[in-house]
C-alpha cells in the first residue's frame, strides 16, 4: 500500500507544481510589456517638457502609464499567437518529422498494447505513426483527444520488448490524458514570445543605447538612457525566468507522465528498464530541437543538461523506486548479457 499511496501523492504534488509554474510563466509576460514601454519612453524624443529634459522619475511615470496601456495588447498578441500555433501544432509536427502510418503487422502489435490502456480510462485510441529512425524514442502530439497521435521510431520497436513498449505508450497516453500536450505547447509559445522580445533587446542593445545616448546628448539629459537600460534589464531577466519556468513545467510533467504510466500498467520495473535502455540512445539527430523536447527521452550531456526539458534518467528512476515500488534491473541490463530486444529487431520482413 505504501508505494501506491506514494504514487498518488507524487501525482498530486506534480499537478500542483505544474499549475504554479504555469501561472508564474504567464506572469513573466507582464514585466516584459512594461520593459517594452520603458524602452519606448526612453527613445521617445517627445519625452521632454518645454523647460527642458524630464528627469528619471518623470520618465518613469510616463513609462508606467504607457506600460499600463500597452501590456494588455502585448498579452493579447501573445494569446492570439498561442491559439494559432496550437491549432496547427499537429500538422506542423507531422510535417517536420515526416511521420507515416505503421505497417500492418506493426499497427496490430502496437494497437494491441494501446487499446486496452485507452479502454481502461475511457479514452479514444490516438493515431499511431512511425518515423524511420534508428534512435529509439516516442512522443505524443495533437491539440486534443480527437486529433492526438503517438509517434514511434523504428528504433524503439527494435529495442524494447512488449512490457517496456507498453510503459512507454502509457507514458505518452498520460501526456494526452492530462492535456500535457496543450500545456506544453502553451508554455512553449508563451516562453518563446517572451524570449523573442528579450532576444531582440539583447541583439540590439548596442544600437538602442547608442541612439538613446545620442538623443540625450542633444537634449542634455541622461534620463532616457537610464530608463532604456532599466527596461532592457527587466526584459532580459523576465526572458531568463520564463526559460527556467518553462523547463521546470516540462520536467514536472515528465515525472507526472511516468507516474501515470505506472498507474496504467502497474509495471514500474518495465518502465525503469525502458528508461535505462533509452538513457543515452534516444537523440533524434535530424529532428528540430522542439520535436526532441516532446520525446519520451531527451538525452542532454554536460553543462547543457542544466537546460534540459527532461529530468535526468537517474532522477526519474529514483522517483519510480521511491514512489511506485519499482526495482532496479539486475542481470538483464548487465554488460555481460544483452538487453531483450523488440520483435522487429533483425527482422526486416515485418517492417512497413
Amino acid at each position: 500500500m505504501t508505494p501506491v499511496f506514494g504514487l498518488y501523492s507524487h501525482i498530486r504534488s506534480n499537478l500542483i507544481l505544474s499549475g504554479i509554474l504555469l501561472v508564474a510563466l504567464m506572469a513573466t509576460s507582464v514585466p516584459v510589456g512594461f520593459g517594452v514601454a520603458m524602452i519606448w519612453t526612453g527613445l521617445d524624443p517627445l519625452g521632454q517638457n518645454s523647460s527642458g529634459a524630464l528627469g528619471v522619475t518623470d520618465l518613469f511615470d510616463q513609462a508606467w502609464r504607457k506600460g499600463l496601456a500597452f501590456t494588455p495588447w502585448f498579452i493579447g498578441g501573445m494569446i492570439l499567437w498561442m491559439c494559432v500555433a496550437i491549432s496547427f501544432a499537429r500538422r506542423l509536427v507531422d510535417g517536420a518529422t515526416g511521420a507515416t502510418a505503421l505497417g500492418a503487422d506493426q499497427q496490430a502489435y502496437v494497437q494491441g498494447l494501446v487499446e486496452p490502456l485507452c479502454i481502461s480510462r475511457g479514452m479514444s485510441t490516438p493515431a499511431l505513426l512511425l518515423i524511420q529512425d534508428s534512435s529509439p524514442n516516442a512522443f505524443a502530439s495533437g491539440f486534443d483527444m480527437d486529433n492526438a497521435a503517438i509517434t514511434l521510431t523504428s528504433g524503439l520497436l527494435d529495442l524494447l520488448n512488449r512490457d517496456e513498449l507498453e510503459t512507454v505508450l502509457a507514458h505518452e497516453l498520460t501526456h494526452i490524458r492530462n492535456a500535457d500536450i496543450t500545456l506544453m505547447y502553451s508554455a512553449t509559445v508563451i516562453g518563446g514570445w517572451i524570449e523573442f522580445w528579450g532576444d531582440i533587446v539583447m541583439r540590439n542593445a548596442n544600437i538602442v543605447m547608442n541612439i538613446a545616448f545620442d538623443q540625450r546628448r542633444e537634449k542634455q539629459s541622461p534620463s532616457g538612457a537610464a530608463i532604456i537600460a532599466l527596461g532592457a534589464v527587466i526584459m532580459i531577466i523576465a526572458a531568463i525566468l520564463s526559460r527556467i519556468f518553462r523547463l521546470a513545467i516540462s520536467r514536472s510533467r515528465e515525472f507526472l507522465a511516468d507516474a501515470g504510466a505506472v498507474e496504467l500498467t502497474k509495471n514500474p520495473d518495465a518502465l525503469i528498464r525502458a528508461l535505462l535502455k533509452l538513457e543515452n540512445s534516444g537523440k533524434l539527430e535530424h529532428m528540430p530541437s522542439a520535436i526532441q523536447q516532446m520525446c519520451f527521452s531527451n538525452p542532454v550531456k554536460g553543462v547543457f543538461a542544466l537546460f534540459s526539458t527532461h529530468p535526468p534518467v537517474a532522477d526519474r528512476v529514483e522517483a519510480l523506486v521511491q514512489y511506485a515500488g519499482g526495482r532496479l534491473p539486475q542481470a538483464a541490463l548487465a554488460e555481460s548479457e544483452p538487453a531483450p530486444a523488440g520483435p522487429w529487431s533483425n527482422n526486416s520482413k515485418k517492417q512497413a
